[in-house]
């Protein structure tokens, strides 16, 4: 395999990325972007986010053009943003999570945000987003929130979290909970 290096990524819708079996390290320009096109990639693969900056992965589609990267997630450093289907919004979407839900994310010293949107009924609702989370460095946040003002009441739903290290933050904020 190889690695590559870019600064930042950022993409609209259509735009793709396929990491395959290699390792793509981004952010380390510090700027805040998003990606909205498809990250591919197989199981061997890595994705690292570097840098102070922000990298937003909003690309919810459940169609031919999801993103269907299945390596590793490192975060190393800033903010990485998913966003988590929520099919409680009136009637199901054809939306799923921005990254596929049977992925590892790795904290070793960054923040992932887990955003989601939908209704405003107040009623809970739980959302599946399925991810493990190993958490090895230190300063690292797991942040629940939403992405609309009014989106209230729900509960993220993650798979198992390890904790190799004692300095580690779930956050979350707007009636957005998290559930191992």
């Amino acid at each position: 395999g190889f690695n590559t290096e870019i600064g930042s990524l950022a993409g609209t819708f259509g735009a793709v990325v396929d990491v395959g079996s290699n390792r793509l390290v981004v952010g380390r320009n510090n700027s805040t972007t998003t990606f909205s096109g498809q990250l591919l990639g197989t199981s061997g693969g890595i994705f690292q986010k570097l840098g102070t900056g922000t990298l937003t992965l909003d690309n919810t589609r459940a169609d031919s053009n999801a993103s269907t990267f299945a390596g590793s997630v490192f975060v190393d450093q800033g903010t990485l943003i998913l966003a988590v289907a929520d099919q409680t919004n009136g009637s199901p979407l054809a939306v799923g999570n921005s990254l596929p839900s049977n992925l590892t994310l790795t904290l070793r010293g960054g923040t992932v945000s887990l955003r989601t949107s939908g209704d405003n009924g107040g009623t809970q609702q739980n959302l599946v987003a399925g991810y493990n989370v190993v958490v090895t460095g230190a300063n690292s946040t797991l942040a629940a929130d939403r992405i609309g003002a009014s989106d209230t009441n729900k509960i993220i739903e993650l798979g198992n979290l390890t904790l190799g290290r004692n300095d580690f933050v779930a956050a979350t904020a707007n009636n957005i909970g998290l559930k191992f």
